[in-house]
């Protein structure tokens, strides 16, 4: 093989090493819509069962991008259920990246999100300082993230009339409206 040819071969083996590296073992690769799961029918079933749910980590309240090429979802170590955060996968020439976790992500307990119909909005719940620097205090409100250009903006609270929204299960509908459970002078329901 002469020099040209050399200088050519490098790079396709520089990618393959990339490419094996960053593959782990103990995490497969997953193909296709769905993390290349079957897709969901009308009996309910565990989803991504020993890929997602495995010894170490449990993973629950899933969205899947409108594209179906994002999937985010809580993410945490089973054996301490607040090293956690939201986590998401996307689909890069078909194959499912690994879990990552978000950059937004706070260093309390981030879980219950939605997702906008144009994907470009998520909110979801943190116990996490408000900006004014009040702790959460065991009170969990509504933050949401816009889709900027390279990723996610910063998380910021979602404020109702003057005041963070204390809330639980956030749901958007495909017209933007807010749906949320709420419990008022001890009345619960969703608001």
């Amino acid at each position: 093989m002469n020099c040209k040819g050399i200088l050519l071969f490098l790079p396709l083996i520089f990618v393959v090493l990339f490419v094996s590296c960053n593959r782990s073992p103990d995490f497969p690769e997953l193909k296709g819509p769905y993390l290349g799961q079957k897709p969901p029918g009308m009996v309910p079933e565990v989803f991504a069962p020993n890929i997602l749910n495995t010894e170490k980590m449990r993973a629950f309240g899933s969205v899947f991008s409108p594209e179906g090429n994002e999937f985010y979802f809580v993410y945490y170590a089973k054996s301490d259920e607040f090293s956690s955060g939201i986590a998401w996968m996307r689909k890069v020439d078909n194959i499912w990246t690994r879990p990552e976790f978000l950059p937004f992500n706070s260093e309390t307990w981030d879980n219950d999100m939605c997702l906008s119909k144009d994907g470009n909005l998520l909110i979801f719940r943190s116990f996490r300082a408000l900006p004014d620097g009040n702790e959460a205090q065991d009170k969990a409100y509504l933050w949401l993230v816009e889709r900027a250009e390279n990723g996610w903006s910063a998380a910021r609270p979602l404020y109702c009339g003057g005041s963070p929204v204390n809330t639980v299960y956030p749901s958007i509908t495909d017209n933007s409206t807010l749906y949320f459970s709420y419990k008022c002078k001890n009345i619960g329901g969703i608001y």
